[in-house]
């Protein structure tokens, strides 16, 4: 009777040994569920964030070319301002030296 009770206590022992580490296999798994899951959703952070990155540098690259049409449009008006100028002053020399002395 003696050695049944110290089996059956040494039986109770090793089933409580077992669930505690199958506890503690279920908190490590969960952890690594977690952990996994924040894994996804940093990736998926990150791959929206390159997506945004390249959308605004396209817009970048289309708001540069826009700026330099603008530019150039610009100096085509100055030159033809310039022209223009150069025009009246030879049709109209008197005006423009007194223009250009005053």
């Amino acid at each position: 009777h003696i050695a049944y009770c110290i089996s059956h206590i040494a039986y109770c022992i090793s089933h409580i040994a077992y669930c505690i580490s199958h506890i503690a296999y279920c908190i490590l798994h969960i952890a690594y569920c977690i952990s996994h899951i924040a894994y996804c959703v940093s990736h998926i952070a990150y791959r929206i964030l390159h997506i945004a990155y390249r959308i605004l540098h396209i817009a970048y690259r289309i708001l540069h070319i826009a700026y330099c049409i603008l530019h150039i449009a610009y100096c085509i008006l100055h030159i033809a301002y310039r022209i223009s100028h150069i025009a009246y002053c030879i049709s109209h020399p008197y005006r423009c030296i007194w223009h250009i002395a005053y």
